[in-house]
């Protein structure tokens, strides 16, 4: 679903409803029990929060706030803020990079490619270590 989500964030700039919400309420029935995974919740919380108050130029979309609190309720609090450092790590460095190469400022970079690099990161750095 990340993967799809990367992709049509590239070409449509946006990331689907349907799979966001679809995905969220068939992990909330499945975590209710389990109150240790809601907290995954907390870091897609924070930046709805900031949402409001973060200039449009670096503006983070509601796709990508609702796709990260997927993750949250998929692999917990701990994991997702390995996610969301190396999405931040990914996103600022290619930020860098196009600037040095291109010499001009990039208005819009895609948040959900980033989101899917920090999630394979999260996911090997749990399991190889």
């Amino acid at each position: 679903m990340c993967t799809w989500c990367s992709y049509t964030d590239l070409k449509e700039r946006r990331i689907p409803n349907v799979w966001t919400y679809t995905a969220f309420l068939v992990l909330l029935v499945y975590r209710m029990f389990d109150p240790v995974f809601l907290w995954g919740l907390i870091p897609a919380v924070v930046l709805l929060g900031c949402w409001f108050f973060i200039p449009p130029s670096l503006s983070i979309g509601e796709g990508d706030i609702k796709l990260l609190a997927v993750i949250g309720l998929g692999i917990g609090f701990n994991q997702t803020m390995v996610v969301f450092f190396y999405m931040g790590l990914g996103w600022l460095i290619s930020k860098i990079a196009y600037r040095i190469v291109k010499r001009r400022k990039l208005n819009f970079l895609p948040l959900a490619p980033f989101i899917l690099i920090g999630l394979i990161l999260a996911i090997i750095l749990k399991y190889a270590i």
